[in-house]
């Protein structure tokens, strides 16, 4: 099974739910079918045949080297250099069968979190992955949200002490408080610091987030955060599913 990428060669630290996913998907392609995967570290694709293993790359189409000119030729040409034409586009993309032909494992939910390196960041990491989650780390708020421009996330965790500004002065949090509801029903924040009352919804409220955690419990995190999914679920899943059968998102 795919444990490096093979376009970067960092270690992907799939959990067994992400694992059993891929498995799952891989055994239901149909002969001549291929895999697509997003790295969560590179962002570059990974393309897998049916036996899991990475398809190598297509090679990019190269144009043919043009003849050398002939001894009069040359003597008769400026003496300058010619100019280089542009080099040919990368065909990377056209690894496998095609876009339209691969089946693409979409269903495994992205995290991020935001704390400052050390065990703190650790044990979220570690938390969010044994929910199914696949976690990225920024190492500032500002490149929380440029991702965030880019690609979707179901889960936002944010502690006070990243980038060592107040949370009122935190540009993602400001983003999460602002972020309009259609897009802001669908994304689990979290809220982790020393100043936190563990699962008290009316300072959760106030803060526009779905669940604050105070840092002594960061060791019982995964069951704080399995309530508050319960809790998320049991507050806009019917709406959701309404709006669903409405044709909306």
């Amino acid at each position: 099974m795919l444990e490096r990428c093979p376009n970067c060669s960092k270690e992907l630290k799939l959990n067994e739910a992400q694992l059993a996913k891929i498995r799952d998907a891989l055994a239901r392609l149909s002969p001549g079918q291929t895999l697509k995967l997003g790295c969560p570290l590179c962002h570059r694709a990974i393309v897998l045949g049916p036996d899991g293993q990475p398809v190598s790359a297509v090679e990019p189409c190269r144009e043919p080297e043009p003849a050398p000119p002939s001894p009069a030729a040359a003597q008769a040409a400026p003496a300058q250099e010619r100019p280089r034409p542009p080099a040919p586009p990368d065909l990377g993309w056209l690894a496998g069968q095609g876009l339209m032909d691969q089946e693409t494992v979409e269903d495994i939910p992205r995290a991020l979190v935001l704390a400052p390196p050390g065990p703190t960041q650790e044990r979220c990491t570690s938390t969010l992955e044994e929910l199914g989650y696949q976690v990225e780390a920024p190492d500032s708020s500002a490149a929380a949200l440029e991702r965030m421009r880019f690609a979707r996330f179901e889960a936002v965790l944010l502690h006070t002490g990243l980038d060592g500004v107040s949370l009122a002065d935190n540009p993602l949090h400001s983003f999460m408080a602002e972020l309009a509801m259609d897009r802001r029903r669908h994304i689990l924040y979290v809220l982790v610091g020393p100043a936190f009352h563990t699962l008290y919804d009316l300072e959760a409220l106030a803060m526009s987030a779905n669940v604050v955690v105070n840092e002594a419990h960061l060791d019982r995190l995964g069951i704080v955060l399995r309530k508050a999914i319960a809790d998320a679920e049991a507050l806009f899943g019917p709406y959701i599913l309404l709006l669903k059968q409405h044709g909306k998102k």
